[in-house]
């Protein structure tokens, strides 16, 4: 649910500590592991002032409240551009937050959290975003209202407007949308830091295709040999995830 989830990017409650197996020479012993620790920003916004101050309220009550077949949150988790420093995946993160947030009929209450879980490249660090699609409104609502159908005619007699913007469109996702927008601020601070990298959103497909329609309407010879040589380059299988398989699953299943 949406509270588990909270607590979970919030390293809150059950989530604070976590128990990791540790092989010790012909011994495997279980370590208890400071999960807290790995939370190194959070913040929450566009919240009722019932919970203001306390982010996982809210979830609580979507859970409770929102009904059976509502979606009580949506999530987005984004790998931070290892090359920025901590402040500057922070400063992005938070604008990719309330980019999110923002919607047609106004902005959505969100969370925020920042992960580094890996000692060995602290600077690897990944983002959760947690995004209700409830509007805030103002209007003095109890978490019990709050989560009521919307009333058009009298918005303060009834719950908060739910937004429409995130629906799936024809041959369109909700993520579809937002991959573009992630890209663009994570480049817009790439180049602020003074950084040559940059992220494309796009499939390994899709940019080698760009590159080869660009080579063929290339009239000067080694522009164009330039341009095969990226298109090449693509021409590979797509880096494999890693995570949870490596993690969890043990060596003999994570991908080569």
């Amino acid at each position: 649910g949406a509270g588990g989830k909270a607590r979970y990017v919030l390293r809150e409650g059950p989530y604070a500590k976590g128990r990791e197996r540790v092989v010790d020479g012909a011994l495997v012993r279980e370590v208890e592991i400071d999960k807290a620790a790995e939370l190194v920003h959070a913040e929450s916004g566009n919240l009722p002032a019932w919970a203001a101050d306390n982010p996982i309220q809210f979830w609580d009550a979507s859970d409770r409240y929102e009904r059976a077949n509502g979606c009580t949150y949506r999530e987005v988790e984004v790998a931070l551009p290892e090359e920025l420093s901590l402040k500057d995946q922070i400063a992005l993160a938070s604008a990719f937050a309330r980019e999110l947030a923002q919607v047609a009929e106004g902005a959505t209450p969100y969370t925020l959290a920042i992960h580094s879980q890996d000692p060995a490249h602290p600077d690897r660090r990944h983002a959760h975003i947690l995004v209700s699609d409830r509007v805030f409104d103002g209007q003095d609502r109890t978490p019990e209202t709050f989560f009521k159908r919307y009333n058009r005619k009298e918005p303060g007699k009834g719950g908060a407007r739910k937004t429409e913007d995130r629906r799936a469109k024809p041959g369109q996702n909700w993520t579809d949308r937002i991959r573009p927008l992630w890209q663009d601020l994570a480049n817009q601070a790439l180049e602020r830091a003074g950084l040559a990298v940059r992220i494309d959103h796009r499939s390994l497909e899709e940019q080698r295709q760009d590159l080869e329609l660009q080579a063929a309407q290339e009239k000067v010879p080694y522009k164009m040999a330039m341009l095969e040589h990226r298109a090449a380059s693509l021409d590979r299988p797509p880096q494999p995830k890693k995570g949870r398989v490596l993690t969890h699953a043990g060596p003999e299943k994570a991908p080569d």
